[in-house]
Formats: structure tokens, sequence, C-alpha cells
């Protein structure tokens, strides 16, 4: 298995990338 710090970092830029798109949503219907 790989480190859990390399998942950890690739979960948190999924993360970000859906916090961006909902963001950017929110910020075209707001």
């Amino acid at each position: 298995m790989f480190s859990s710090v390399h998942a950890d970092k690739e979960l948190v830029l999924k993360m970000e990338m859906i916090g961006n798109r909902a963001i950017k949503r929110i910020a075209s219907t707001a």
C-alpha cells in the first residue's frame, strides 16, 4: 500500500476541486 500521507494529499486535492466547483456555482447563481 502507498503512504497514507499521499492518499490524504489526493483526497485534499479532490475536496478542493469539488469545493471550487461549488463556490463557482454559488457565485454564478448569487
